[in-house]
């Protein structure tokens, strides 16, 4: 397990997010090790400061309401 400023890195700690089941059940094949979750951006299923970081890679300009996403991925990280 690679260790950076004292966090580990990798498929054991990373979840993936979509609200496609279709898309989850090709992640799912893709990366067996990778948790994944059925979800929509506008409403997180985690918990506030529950997460190490947040990162929505190539997606904001799919979504219906850019700034409710926004708000919610601001909502998820733990502090500092």
């Amino acid at each position: 397990m690679d260790q950076d400023r004292g966090g580990a890195r990798g498929a054991e700690r990373a979840i993936g997010l979509d609200l496609s089941t279709a898309m989850l059940d090709l992640i799912r094949a893709e990366l067996p090790t990778l948790c994944v979750v059925r979800g929509i951006a506008l409403r997180l299923p985690f918990t506030t400061g529950s997460l190490g970081a947040v990162n929505c890679s190539n997606a904001l300009q799919l979504l219906p309401d850019p700034r409710t996403v926004i708000q919610e991925i601001g909502r998820c990280p733990r502090p500092g």
